[in-house]
């Protein structure tokens, strides 16, 4: 993420992925709308300008989507993604068997 100055202000490309539930109020629904219809290996720069949202500058996310998996009804109930299962995962787990598209 960076600022209007073009500082970098987060950078989570080494670390995590960053998760969320899509459709649901865990990120900016203006950020939502510059996800949907992305699909796995896709790379996009999303905006989320201060004169657009609450933000108190204006911001810019390049994302790459690396994984969409079809939501759980507890993380629907609830509105937040799980951790995925990491190690423990394999082909016949739900995070492996997802469409590759988001919305």
């Amino acid at each position: 993420m960076k600022n209007s100055n073009k500082e970098i202000l987060e950078n989570t490309m080494d670390g995590t992925p960053v998760q969320f539930l899509h459709g649901t109020d865990s990120i900016s629904i203006i950020l939502q709308s510059q996800l949907s219809g992305l699909h796995i290996g896709d790379k996009k720069t999303v905006y989320l300008e201060k004169a657009h949202s609450a933000a108190d500058d204006d911001y810019t996310f390049e994302v790459f989507i690396e994984h969409i998996r079809p939501a759980l009804t507890e993380e629907v109930i609830l509105g937040y993604p799980f951790p995925s299962n990491g190690d423990d995962c394999d082909e016949h787990c739900s995070c492996y068997n997802a469409p590759n598209t988001i919305g």
